[in-house]
């Protein structure tokens, strides 16, 4: 048996957006769901406490999906005054009693939720209830009218053989929609961080502190509509027909990032189950396009071809959109400046299909620092020897001022205005953002870019069948001597043990080569710690500092070719594994 808990606490937001897409008509059967059995509970009129607009509604949105899609014979719905504490208990004991062997208890909580004191007599540690529909504004009736986390999931304990799935779409905030309290001498606290999901997986609609809200543009609850949406095809990402717990917790989570602008609400997967495929889309139905989500399909690549002699150089035309940049808490290599904030990009831009080859530069700038460098050291060892000589070989040993030098030279010989001042320094560069020539692109360009529309840690091609067409990256961990051995999540045993020529591995779905592996690519900006929200168009901070290099290359462990990865390095630094590629804006 597998129990799957959907609890949702949700209220009233500011936020405008166009009307999301009505859920009323469940997708075709697909089956799967003989041997479930399901407790959908949605509470939008509450007796005593504010209304939770929407409840009841995703709530039979919920049971239409799984009586007639996913074929689940037993679903109770329990909706506004049929929701007491002891109906919803009454049903889930039913429910427990009637699931089949390996079969799925789902159960689907849409109200408020708030937390519970520690009762030390009672052998209960603190934690967090689902407030049924006749608690009232009063601590003493409040909680005899809530149900414990931990008694829920005691009442959905499986027998020997079952599974458990549960995911709560709830906060344990106590707060309303207007971050008051629901209860005038209700203590806000956190639930106990020991809770442990026994044998399930649980989904919540935040994290600790949080309180959720409703849909931009709808009065429906957000997170138990799109984990529902999530299972009708949305959240399937890597196209392989099927929906796990953890795409649609991922689904639901860049959403909320992206078109939530009054509150901060960050789902969470609790057990070990973020694996468990919840639903096989027969007819997998497209995401809202009216959310700039980044689940975003590849279209034809519309390239421009930059001619220098007898020496071509491609870009692609990447259209603005919304993204969620840095990496989720859970991602294994993750660091601590890889915060999750929403970016937007207001303008299109062009940026390089591939790193600037060998023979470009030298078309360019007349020289080959690859040749005239060789000699050169770098934090005690030879930075640019032996590395690798050829014209279809991305350019490398070359600093960030290098690079700015490049894109300004460029410029002129395309008859552009350069985009770059360089002081009688030699070293401080400005910006001129307004300037039609050639620039490096900036970090959120360069991240929106690589991911392509993907929050996988390696971006689309890393959850491809065959990825060793899409990186040339290795496992530093296997290293020896002379031996290198390829990064062990692309499998990759092609022959590369160094550079590999510009375009040789397969595009990402945007058509750009090269964005995990091969070389670190220098960006515009200086480092600097990402902001608390969401921001449009950044560029870093008006520094000289450090700057900003991405992608991993052909050395790196695998965790520094993830896209989230970010390294950084003084603007003079030259190093082999260090090159870059050219954007322009989409004037």
């Amino acid at each position: 048996m597998r129990a799957l808990v959907l609890a949702s606490i949700l209220a009233p937001s500011l936020a405008t957006a166009a009307a999301p897409p009505r859920l009323d008509s469940p997708p075709p059967f697909e089956g799967g769901g003989q041997r479930d059995a399901a407790v959908v509970v949605g509470i939008t009129d509450y007796q005593h406490m504010p209304d939770v607009q929407g409840a009841a509604d995703n709530a039979q949105a919920w049971q239409e999906w799984l009586e007639d899609t996913k074929g689940v014979p037993v679903v109770k719905l329990l909706t506004d005054g049929k929701a007491t504490r002891n109906t919803i208990l009454a049903a889930v004991e039913q429910a427990r009693a009637e699931v089949g062997p390996e079969g799925t208890l789902w159960f689907v909580f849409v109200g408020h939720g708030a937390t519970a004191p520690a009762e030390p007599d009672a052998g209960l540690e603190a934690d967090g209830v689902l407030v049924a529909v006749t608690a009232q504004q009063r601590v003493i009736d409040f909680y005899p009218n809530t149900i414990r986390r931990q008694e829920l999931m005691d009442a959905l304990d499986p027998a020997e053989g079952a599974h458990v799935m549960v995911v709560l779409d709830a906060c344990f905030s106590g707060k309303d929609g207007d971050g008051e309290m629901l209860v005038k001498d209700l203590q806000p606290g956190l639930p106990s961080p020991s809770w442990k999901p026994r044998r399930a997986t649980v989904l919540t609609a935040t994290s600790a502190g949080e309180f959720a809200g409703p849909l931009p543009g709808a009065d429906r609850p957000a997170f138990s509509y799109l984990i529902l949406g999530a299972l009708r095809g949305w959240g399937d990402q890597d196209g392989d027909g099927e929906v796990t717990a953890q795409e649609a917790l991922d689904y639901a989570r860049i959403t909320l990032i992206n078109e939530v602008d009054d509150r901060k609400q960050t789902p969470n997967l609790e057990g070990t189950g973020g694996g468990q495929v919840l639903a096989i889309p027969k007819v997998p139905e497209d995401p809202p396009t009216s959310w700039s989500t980044g689940f975003i399909p590849s279209g034809d690549w519309n390239y421009t071809a930059v001619e220098v002699g007898d020496q071509a150089y491609h870009m692609i035309r990447i259209a603005p959109g919304r993204f969620t940049m840095g990496s989720p808490e859970g991602e294994e290599g993750r660091s601590r400046n890889e915060t999750e904030h929403r970016v937007e990009l207001e303008h299109a831009f062009h940026l390089g299909a591939t790193e600037v080859s060998q023979s470009f530069y030298r078309a360019v700038m007349g020289e080959d620092p690859v040749g005239t460098r060789q000699r050169e050291v770098y934090q005690g060892r030879e930075a640019c020897s032996r590395w690798g000589h050829g014209d279809d070989l991305p350019v490398f040993c070359v600093s960030w001022l290098d690079a700015v030098k490049f894109c300004n030279r460029l410029s002129e010989l395309q008859g552009l205005t350069p985009a770059y001042t360089i002081g009688i320094d030699g070293t401080s560069v400005e910006w001129n953002e307004k300037a039609d020539g050639f620039r490096l692109p900036t970090e959120a360009e360069w991240e929106y870019a690589a991911r392509a529309g993907s929050y996988h840690p390696y971006g689309a091609n890393g959850e491809a069948s065959d990825t060793c067409e899409h990186a040339n990256v290795t496992d530093q961990t296997a290293k020896t001597k002379h031996d290198w051995i390829r990064f062990e999540a692309f499998a990759c045993d092609d022959g590369f043990d160094s550079l590999a020529p510009v375009g040789q591995f397969e595009p990402n779905p945007w058509g750009l080569h090269d964005m995990v592996g091969n070389l670190y690519e220098w960006l515009w900006d200086a480092y600097s710690p990402y902001p608390e929200g969401g921001i449009t168009d950044p560029a870093g901070p008006l520094t000289d500092g450090p700057r900003i290099t991405r992608g991993g290359s052909w050395h790196s462990p695998p965790a520094h070719c993830r896209l989230a990865r970010r390294a950084s390095r003084p603007a003079a630094t030259t190093d082999r594994n260090l090159g870059f590629r050219v954007a322009r804006g989409a004037h």
